[in-house]
C-alpha cells in the first residue's frame, strides 16, 4: 500500500490523525446541523430553544396546507373533523379572547368550538361573549343557568360534538397555529388512534412561555400516578359516548379519568403521541391544595379498582402524588442471583440487608466467581448452612451473561432477580414492590432506584440514546428531588431498567433465550430490555424499592486492553443490534438532549414533522476505535470496493452517504464517483473534490431517482473511483472486528467509516403523488 511521504505523513498525523476529530457536514453540504457543540445557550434558556426549534414560520404553513392536499384533506372539509369544549366560568377576560381567537388562527380549518357559559357573572365577559354569538357557525355557545361541575358541563357539550374526536380547551389557555392542522393529520395517518395527545408549556400575561413540558409517549404506569397529558388531548368521540362521557363531578381531571378509562379497553398502541408543544396553558394550578389531592387521589383510585387486584397508594416522595402498590397473587418464589468474585465486605453488607425484605418466598443464589480470597470462601461456606441461601460455583472467566444463562437454565422458579454483590437493601417492602409490579399484565422487567453512598441517584431507570446507547435517568439527584416533572420519583414504563436489580418471570427470561452472549459485559441489561419491550412487553422503574449501589467495585475499570477491545466490540454489537432504535426512546421525547450533559435537559430537536423532509445521521457501527485510523491514498483513476453491513434494526430512504477522506497537504481537486449496492438496488452518483482540504465526512448525494430503501442486516456494498484528479485522495480507514461484514477488497481487517442519512419521507397514501406548489 503507498503512504504519503514521510515528513508530510507526520504532519497529516498531527492535524487530523487524532482521536478528537468530529465528524461533520462537508463545508458545502445543504443539510446543516442544527446546533453546534460549542452553541448551547439553548440548554437552560428556552426562549432561545423557541427561538431555533420551535417557531412556525410562512415556509412551514405552506407547507402543511400542501401536504393536507396531499393527503386528500380538504381545508375546510364538509363537517368538522375535531370538536372543542371550552367550559368558561370566570375568565379574565383578555385571556379568553386570546383563547378563542387561537382557535379562529388555525391552519386547519375543519374544527368546531363549543363554549359552555357555566353560569358566567362577568359582564365584560358576557359582552365578550356576546360579540362571538353568531360570528361563526363552527362556533356555538352554550349558556348554563346554574353552575356546574366541569366535568358535568363537558357533559352538556358532548351531544352538540360533531367532530369524530372530541378535546377540551381551557378558557384561558392557547393553540399553536398548526395544533390541530397536525392532530388532523397524525389522525388521518393513524385511524385507529383513540387518544391523541401532545406537549404543552405554559404562558404569562405578556405571552411569554415557560414550564416546559416534553412527554414520553404513552406510558401506562406513570399516567397511573400522574395527570402527564393534561388537557393537550384529543379523544375518539365514539368511545367518549361508550364510556357514557365524562365522569360527573370532576372539577379538575376529567381528562385524565377519561384517559385511564380508555386504557381498560384499548392496548397502548391506540394511544398516541405528538412530541411538539401544540398546546400553552395559562392558569396556574395549585398542586398542592387539598382540593386537587383529593380528586387526583379518587380519579387513581377508581382506575385500580377497575382492575380487580388488591392494590394500595403510597406518597411519593414529594408528599404530592400517590404510587400505586399491588397485592402479590400467590406465593410465587423469587431467586435472586448475585454473582462474586471476592469482595467479602460489599458481598456480607448485601447478604445482611437482604435480610430485612418483607416478602417471604424468595432464596438467595450467591454465584462464587472463582473468588480466591481465604476469608471469601469461609464466608461463602457459611452461607451454604443458612436458610434459603445456596452458593453456586462459576469456575470460569467473568462473563455477565453467560453466567446467569448457564445458572438459571437449573432453576425451578417463578421470578428471577438479578443483584450486584455491592447493593444494599434500603426499604424492605422492596421486593413486593417491585413483585407487584412485574405480575401485572404485560409488564416485562422491573427496575428499582439505585443510590449512590452520598445518596444522590444512581439510577432512575435507562434512557436509550443518551451517549450514542444508553445511559441512567436522573444521575446525581438528590435522593428525593422530583426531576423533570416529578420522574425521578414516580413509576412509569421505560424502554430499559439496570440489572444491578432487576426482576422479571423467569419465562420471560427463558422465551427470550436469556441474555447475548455476545454482550459479555456491558449493555447485557439493555439489551434484555429492548428484547422484552420487542415482544410487546413493558419495562417498568419502580422508585418505591430504594437500594445503595456502589457500581461495580468489585469488579474494577477496564484499563487492560484486552478489556477495552471486548467493550468496543460490545458497543458495536448493540449498535448493530438496534441499530435506530437508539437514537428513539419513545419515553424519552425528541425534544431533549441526547448527549452526556444529562438526561431531560433540552436538546436540538430531533422532531421531523409529516411535512418536512429530514434526514436522520447514522454512522454504521465497524468497532473503528480498535486502532488509530490508517490513510490509503487513491491517485487518478484508482478504485476501491468496500462492504459494510447495515444494523438489524433500520429503516428509511438513503438520501446521502459519507465517508472519511483528507489530504495530507494541499486542496483537493477531481471527481469522486461512488456506485452503491444494496440488495437489488444500484444507484450512483458524481461530486466534486475541488476546493476542498484537511479531513472531513464527504457527501454524496444520492439520485432521487436511484433510491435505495434501507435493509436490515444487508451488506452495502460501496465502488469508489477517483477521476481527473492531480492531487491524491486518502480515503480514512479503521480497523474492524472480525464478523461484522465491515471490509475492503484486499484489506479485510480495514473499513471506511460510513455514514447514511436516512430520509423521513412524509407518509402518503399508497399510490398518491405528493403535491407540488407552482
Amino acid at each position: 500500500m503507498l503512504e504519503p511521504p514521510h515528513d508530510e505523513y507526520q504532519e497529516w498525523i498531527r492535524r487530523f490523525d487524532t482521536l478528537t476529530t468530529r465528524e461533520r457536514p462537508t463545508t458545502n453540504d445543504s443539510y446543516v446541523l442544527v446546533a453546534e457543540e460549542h452553541d448551547d445557550a439553548f440548554r437552560e434558556d428556552y426562549q432561545e430553544w423557541i427561538r431555533r426549534f420551535d417557531n412556525v414560520t410562512a415556509t412551514d404553513r405552506q407547507a402543511i396546507k400542501d401536504y393536507l392536499v396531499d393527503l386528500g384533506l380538504a381545508n375546510p372539509p364538509e363537517r368538522p373533523s375535531i370538536s372543542l369544549i371550552m367550559v368558561m366560568t370566570e375568565p379574565d377576560p383578555g385571556l379568553f379572547r386570546n383563547a378563542i381567537e387561537s382557535v379562529f388562527e388555525q391552519i386547519w380549518h375543519g374544527w368546531q368550538l363549543i363554549v359552555i357559559n357555566n353560569a358566567a357573572t362577568d359582564p365584560e365577559v358576557a359582552l365578550t361573549l356576546e360579540r362571538y354569538r353568531g360570528y361563526d357557525s363552527r362556533l356555538r355557545i352554550l349558556d348554563l343557568e346554574v353552575r356546574l361541575p366541569y366535568s358535568d358541563a363537558l357533559n352538556r357539550g358532548l351531544p352538540f360534538a360533531d367532530g369524530a374526536y372530541v378535546g377540551t380547551l381551557g378558557q384561558e389557555d392557547q393553540l399553536r397555529p398548526h395544533t390541530l392542522a397536525w392532530m388532523t393529520i397524525e389522525l388521518h395517518l393513524h385511524p385507529e388512534t383513540v387518544v391523541l395527545y401532545s406537549d404543552h408549556d405554559r404562558i404569562g400575561q405578556a405571552g411569554k412561555r415557560f414550564d416546559h413540558h416534553f412527554k414520553p409517549d404513552w406510558s401506562l404506569e406513570l399516567a397511573r400516578c400522574q395527570d402527564y397529558i393534561g388537557k393537550s388531548v384529543l379523544f375518539s368521540k365514539a368511545d367518549v359516548l361508550d364510556q357514557g362521557g365524562f365522569s360527573p363531578s370532576l372539577a379538575y381531571f376529567p381528562e385524565w379519568d377519561m384517559a385511564l378509562r380508555l386504557a381498560l379497553c384499548h392496548p397502548g398502541e391506540n394511544f398516541r403521541h405528538l412530541p411538539s408543544v401544540l398546546y400553552h396553558r395559562h392558569q396556574s394550578i395549585e398542586h398542592d391544595s387539598e382540593a386537587i389531592q383529593l380528586e387526583a387521589a379518587n380519579v387513581a383510585t377508581a382506575h385500580l379498582q377497575s382492575l380487580g387486584i388488591p392494590f394500595g397508594l403510597k406518597p411519593a416522595a414529594n408528599g404530592r402524588n400517590f404510587i400505586p402498590t399491588f397485592g402479590i397473587e400467590g406465593s410465587p418464589k423469587v431467586s435472586i442471583i448475585i454473582p462474586t468474585r471476592n469482595a467479602l465486605a460489599d458481598l456480607r453488607a448485601c447478604i445482611t440487608s437482604l435480610a430485612t425484605t418483607t416478602y417471604d418466598n424468595y432464596e438467595v443464589i450467591v454465584v462464587n466467581n472463582a473468588s480466591d480470597d481465604p476469608e471469601t470462601i469461609d464466608y461463602l461456606e457459611q452461607l451454604t448452612t443458612l436458610p434459603r441461601h445456596r452458593v453456586v460455583d462459576y469456575p470460569y472467566p467473568f462473563d455477565y451473561a453467560t453466567l446467569h444463562n448457564t445458572i438459571i437454565a437449573d432453576l425451578d422458579t417463578d421470578y428471577l432477580c438479578l443483584l450486584n454483590n455491592d447493593t444494599e437493601i434500603l426499604t424492605p417492602s422492596w421486593l413486593t414492590d417491585m413483585l407487584g409490579y412485574a405480575q401485572l399484565p404485560g409488564v416485562g422487567a422491573v427496575g428499582a432506584k439505585l443510590l449512590y453512598p452520598d445518596n444522590t441517584v444512581q439510577h432512575g431507570g435507562v434512557i436509550i440514546g443518551i451517549g450514542g446507547i444508553a445511559a441512567h435517568a436522573h444521575l446525581n439527584l438528590e435522593a428525593d428531588a422530583e426531576g423533570y416533572h416529578q420522574r425521578a420519583i414516580l413509576p412509569q414504563t421505560l424502554s430499559a431498567v439496570t440489572a444491578a436489580c432487576l426482576l422479571l418471570r423467569a419465562d420471560h427470561y427463558r422465551l427470550l433465550g436469556g441474555m447475548d452472549p455476545e454482550l459479555p459485559i456491558a449493555f447485557n441489561d439493555v439489551d434484555l430490555c429492548l428484547r422484552l419491550r420487542e415482544a410487546g412487553l413493558r419495562n417498568v422503574y419502580q422508585p418505591l424499592a430504594i437500594l445503595r449501589h456502589h457500581e461495580s467495585k468489585s469488579r474494577g475499570k477496564d484499563v487492560l486492553k484486552s478489556h477495552q477491545e471486548r467493550a468496543l466490540r460490545e458497543h458495536t454489537h448493540i449498535r448493530w443490534r438496534w441499530g435506530t432504535d437508539l437514537t428513539r426512546d419513545p419515553y424519552y421525547n425528541l425534544n431533549l438532549a441526547l448527549d452526556d450533559k444529562g438526561a431531560f435537559t433540552l436538546g436540538p430537536s430531533r422532531v421531523i414533522p409529516p411535512w418536512s423532509r429530514g434526514v436522520d445521521w447514522y454512522t454504521l457501527p465497524d468497532c473503528h476505535n480498535f486502532g488509530r485510523s490508517q490513510p490509503l491514498p487513491l491517485f487518478d483513476g484508482d478504485s476501491l470496493q468496500a462492504k459494510s453491513r447495515l444494523p438489524q434494526r433500520i429503516s428509511g430512504t438513503i438520501s446521502l452517504i459519507q465517508v472519511m477522506i483528507g489530504t495530507p497537504s494541499g486542496i483537493l481537486d477531481g471527481l469522486l464517483q461512488l456506485t452503491a449496492h444494496l440488495g437489488t438496488q444500484t444507484t450512483t452518483c458524481t461530486e466534486s473534490l475541488t476546493g476542498h482540504r484537511g479531513e472531513f465526512a464527504f457527501t454524496f448525494r444520492l439520485d432521487p431517482s436511484q433510491p435505495l430503501e434501507a435493509i436490515p442486516n444487508a451488506t452495502l456494498s460501496l465502488d469508489l473511483t477517483l477521476t481527473d484528479a492531480t492531487e491524491p485522495l486518502y480515503l480514512i480507514l479503521y480497523t474492524t472486528a472480525e464478523g461484522w461484514g465491515h471490509q475492503i477488497a484486499g484489506l479485510p481487517a480495514k473499513a471506511l467509516r460510513v455514514t447514511l442519512a436516512l430520509e423521513s419521507q412524509p407518509m402518503l397514501p399508497k399510490g398518491q403523488q405528493p403535491h407540488v406548489t407552482a
